[in-house]
């Protein structure tokens, strides 16, 4: 059974009420576990619903896609959570990008 299959459950769950503070987790979850993938599709269902994310809920895929050298998603997700959901980065987020930027040098 692949690994995304595990969280299955979890998704349904969490797509299926006023997600708030859980999706974060869920999300933080994923990418902790390098799911990064399933995160993306869980972010992406979020979205769908109408459950607006915040700093919190970008901080994590933009961290785990950093690790993975994933240049464009990492740039695709910045835009969209500063330009579309006009989200402002926080001292989290630049230190994220800062240290990606530092290792990848």
């Amino acid at each position: 059974m692949s690994g995304s299959m595990l969280f299955m459950p979890v998704i349904v769950y969490v797509s299926t009420i006023n997600a708030g503070d859980t999706d974060q987790g869920v999300i933080d979850s994923l990418c902790n576990g390098g799911l990064v993938d399933d995160a993306l599709n869980l972010h992406s269902e979020v979205m769908e619903k109408r459950i607006l994310p915040d700093v919190w809920t970008y901080s994590p895929i933009i961290q785990v896609l950093c690790s993975l050298k994933r240049w464009e998603e990492v740039g695709l997700l910045l835009n969209q959570m500063i330009y579309d959901m006009k989200i402002s980065p926080d001292v989290h987020s630049f230190s994220i990008l800062v240290d990606a930027y530092s290792d990848d040098e």
